[in-house]
């Protein structure tokens, strides 16, 4: 009777402040379709297929692979690739190519986790249009820095193959995109629904709800950010929140990792140590970028 009780009281005070906030709600799903128009409809299309191209004429990225992998460590070329092609499409995306080419064998468990590690990304594109050159650039700069210390901290497994997949459904998801647009904002409006009577109850006592709750997804996360902050303290929250990715593709990589059996601990372990280094990098390119510019 109390397990019933329980999340029968949660699931009516949900209803309850939702039905009191009914105006607040239509208008903030409104305001969350423009900024799904705004920020995903231009970017998410350019980097699925940018990623394609990249990933089919895989030829021209494999140009740079013997320079890269001096500087980063890899398995492989199907790694390089993964890592190439994640900084453009970003999460969840990302982790769903890596988990293919481990179920095609084309690198390691280990390898995959890895890369897990290190290659767990908002789209570059993303980032690069939704926030100004002066913070842009150096969140970038942090989280690429982040992800090399990472990789070289984290030593690949030498294999000899590097047979170059090129059978993985990265054309499937271009296929499917007009779906994954309507996914991704069916995930906002409902981060919006579940969050406004949220804030409406506790901003005006508890300053920090707006941040928290801009950490549930990404997009809207970014718009509430920049609403409420400039220069260095935007850096470090939006640092904080690219490296995190927000809870919703937190939640989406976690299961699909538990679906392919690769290890979820040690992609949350080091998404913390991730978040921590990109933010301290990036308020320290920010801070160079500031006094030289």
């Amino acid at each position: 009777m109390t397990k019933r009780f329980f999340p029968s009281l949660i699931f009516f005070l949900i209803f309850l402040l939702i039905t009191l906030n009914i105006k607040a709600i239509n208008q903030g799903v409104i305001t969350t379709i423009i900024l799904w128009y705004h920020n995903i409809l231009p970017t998410i299309p350019v980097s699925y297929f940018l990623g394609n191209l990249l990933y089919f004429y895989n030829k021209i990225p494999l140009i740079l692979y013997p320079i890269l992998s001096k500087v980063f460590s890899f398995e492989n070329k199907n790694s390089f690739l993964l890592f190439i092609i994640s900084i453009i499409v970003g999460n969840p995306t990302s982790t769903y190519l890596i988990t293919s080419t481990f179920e095609e064998n084309l690198i390691s468990s280990h390898e995959a986790n890895r890369l897990l590690k290190f290659s767990s990304f908002i789209s570059l594109f993303f980032i690069l249009f939704v926030l100004e050159k002066a913070i842009s650039i150096p969140l970038l700069l942090g989280q690429l820095l982040s992800s090399f210390l990472i990789n070289r901290l984290n030593k690949p497994i030498k294999t000899n193959n590097n047979t170059v997949s090129t059978n993985i459904s990265l054309t499937t998801l271009i296929n499917k995109l007009p779906v994954i647009l309507l996914n991704i904002l069916s995930t906002m409006i409902l981060t919006t629904v579940l969050t406004i009577p949220i804030k409406l109850i506790f901003s005006d006592s508890l300053f920090f709800i707006p941040t928290f709750i801009s950490f549930f997804e990404i997009t809207s996360g970014i718009n509430t950010l920049t609403s409420l902050y400039t220069n260095i303290l935007l850096v470090f929250f939006s640092s904080l929140l690219i490296s995190f990715q927000g809870v919703s593709i937190t939640l989406q990589v976690i299961s699909l990792l538990k679906e392919k059996k690769l290890n979820v601990q040690s992609y949350l372990k080091y998404r913390l140590i991730h978040a921590f280094l990109a933010t301290t990098f990036s308020i320290l390119f920010y801070l160079v970028f500031k006094f030289f510019f």
